[in-house]
């Protein structure tokens, strides 16, 4: 969040620990996990249906997941700051994780 809060050409975002392709691989390494322990169903089904309050805010987070990864995407685009791409990329793989983890 530092990295994506801070403009960058101020002097602090040179001391912010980048996005790296570890978190990266992190993220994809857990998607991974998830699926592996449950099958997602090819239907739709209601976010935060009575059966989960947990999946309920998993789902609310997602939300502001893509919300955040759109704003990032205009700010890119509007600032040439591809210094944030990783950071794109990592706000799109959370997204994801917070689908796998909602869908019980």
């Amino acid at each position: 969040a530092s990295l994506v809060a801070t403009p960058k050409d101020h002097p602090l975002r040179k001391k912010i620990p980048p996005i790296t392709d570890d978190d990266l691989n992190f993220l994809e390494s857990s998607i991974k996990n998830e699926l592996n322990q449950k099958e997602i169903e090819p239907s739709f089904s209601l976010p935060g249906s009575e059966q989960s309050k947990k999946g309920a805010y998993l789902n609310l987070s997602r939300a502001v997941a893509r919300r955040c990864e759109r704003a990032v995407t205009a700010y890119i685009k509007e600032n040439n700051d591809d210094g944030l791409k990783k950071a794109l990329a990592y706000l799109n793989r959370l997204s994801d994780y917070l689908y796998v983890l909602a869908e019980d």
